[in-house]
């Protein structure tokens, strides 16, 4: 997506040309994919579960960032935790927002979750991106139930494709019972 905006006002080529000159650093394989559609080989690639505190190791271990610009793409909302952990390694970070997540128009697909949570309708919960965790608690808490959710979550099972959405659902006070990327307890 960032190719394509700045391919707008610039030569497309000129985009992946800079990007080749510098130290590329992908969190995880969409990005790493999009990067090679590009041409472009990342510098560091991050390893899993690619949160934000694996992308901090991987740079460590590959290149100071002491004194360097660093430009960092977000995904839909700023990521604080990761720009802290870059300013105190010495970086000049550039946040660099390609978009904005936005709550939906529509609010009553979300209200209808949280009243079939809340009224033990559900027995599982599946987050497939952070922002649903997000948005989920956004709704409860501007219709002051967000205690009652959490309580009933405690009744859930809760699942979350990838680690990104795992700590989102963490943030919110929940613990995730099932991740895809870790593989189920064997049974004698």
């Amino acid at each position: 997506m960032l190719a394509e905006i700045i391919a707008k006002k610039h030569e497309p080529a000129r985009f992946p040309q800079s990007l080749r000159a510098t130290v590329t650093v992908a969190r995880g394989p969409k990005p790493v994919a999009a990067l090679r559609q590009l041409d472009i080989k990342p510098s560091v690639i991050v390893p899993e579960p690619n949160t934000w505190q694996d992308l901090l190791a991987a740079l460590d271990n590959h290149h100071s960032v002491k004194g360097q610009q660093v430009a960092v793409q977000e995904y839909g909302q700023p990521n604080l935790l990761l720009i802290d952990g870059l300013k105190q390694r010495g970086a000049d970070v550039l946040p660099v927002p390609v978009y904005r997540w936005q709550l939906p128009d529509d609010l009553a697909p979300i209200r209808s979750a949280i009243d079939s949570l809340i009224s033990g309708e559900a027995d599982y919960a599946l987050f497939t991106s952070a922002i649903q965790a997000d948005h989920l608690f956004k709704i409860a808490e501007q219709d002051k139930t967000a205690d009652a959710l959490r309580e009933a979550f405690k009744g859930v099972c809760i699942g979350a494709v990838g680690p990104i959405a795992a700590q989102a659902v963490a943030k919110h006070g929940l613990a995730v019972d099932f991740d895809p990327a870790t593989p189920p307890p064997s049974h004698p």
